[in-house]
């Protein structure tokens, strides 16, 4: 496969801090293909366009994705550094943002998906279902079986990515749409071996991500506004629990959207630890990067 097909064009503030802000009125744009967004505002002086392109992930990029997994998963288990080989090294799936080209260092943020029949026997993955199904029989018994039973296919794909929090919300979407493409072209193409045709041929898709309580407070803690749309606030009340007893949601907005159409979900841990696991069909998962597509982000 040759470099992402893809290109996004954002509005980006002019520093006037070490900490860049991002331009809250963005606008969508659609080209020809319904892929191409494109941010706008009305005070062009204050704003530099900044073209996003999507990469197959390269041997440049292990250190940058390394750092993103570090924030998922600390030092381990799972080991990140194993982890971070695999993504670089698979390149039939998979994809990376950056701003500067593809020898770039600077990857702004990665997804792949990896099927357990090619890494199943892998320390890494070994240890990534060791600490899933002990935090879900931790959780419940319902969760534990749950999530057994979607396991215990092999045919699951497991998601991991990540992300630099002011990555622009109308940029994320396309990312979603590179690796469900990329699965297409995995399962479809001659290209590609056999057993790996066969090994990316998913039932469901599971998500493992970091989890916040309070996910404007922990946008703005990270980096400032994001440019992601701001989510709803609910109407105050005497009665209202506080913020150490709210569920927790995912920390990245696009992934509330996946959330809502899971078979199941369960969560552990609390504070920077925190982190959510949940399931959906294969089928819902396409259909939910079409419906990311078509939102309107502002």
């Amino acid at each position: 496969m040759g470099s992402k097909r893809r290109r996004e064009k954002a509005a980006e503030r002019k520093p006037a801090s070490p900490a860049r802000e991002q331009d809250e009125g963005e606008s969508e744009a659609a080209d020809s293909d319904g892929l191409e967004w494109q941010a706008n505002n009305d005070d062009e002086s204050d704003d530099l366009q900044v073209d996003f392109e999507y990469f197959e992930a390269q041997e440049v990029d292990y250190h940058s994705v390394r750092s993103f997994l570090v924030k998922i998963f600390g030092e381990g288990p799972p080991v990140p550094s194993e982890i971070a080989d695999s993504v670089v090294s698979q390149k039939v799936v998979g994809t990376t943002i950056k701003t500067e080209g593809v020898e770039s260092e600077d990857c702004l943020g990665f997804m792949t998906v990896f099927s357990p029949a090619l890494v199943g026997d892998t320390t890494w993955m070994k240890d990534c279902c060791s600490v899933l199904r002990a935090a879900a029989a931790k959780h419940s018994e319902e969760s534990a079986q749950a999530l057994g039973r979607v396991l215990d296919t092999g045919k699951t794909g497991w998601i991991f990515t990540e992300r630099l929090i002011n990555v622009p919300g109308n940029v994320v979407p396309s990312l979603y749409e590179c690796v469900r493409k990329d699965l297409v072209y995995a399962t479809t193409s001659k290209e590609v071996f056999a057993n790996e045709r066969a090994a990316f041929k998913f039932e469901h898709m599971l998500f493992w991500v970091t989890a916040v309580r309070d996910r404007e407070a922990a946008v703005k803690k990270q980096g400032g506004e994001s440019g992601e749309p701001a989510p709803k606030k609910a109407k105050k009340d005497k009665g209202r629990a506080s913020s150490s007893a709210a569920p927790l949601v995912p920390l990245y907005f696009e992934q509330d959207h996946f959330l809502s159409k899971a078979e199941f979900s369960f969560s552990y841990g609390d504070g920077r630890g925190a982190r959510l696991v949940f399931a959906l069909t294969k089928a819902k998962f396409d259909a939910a990067v079409g419906e990311l597509l078509a939102l309107r982000l502002e």
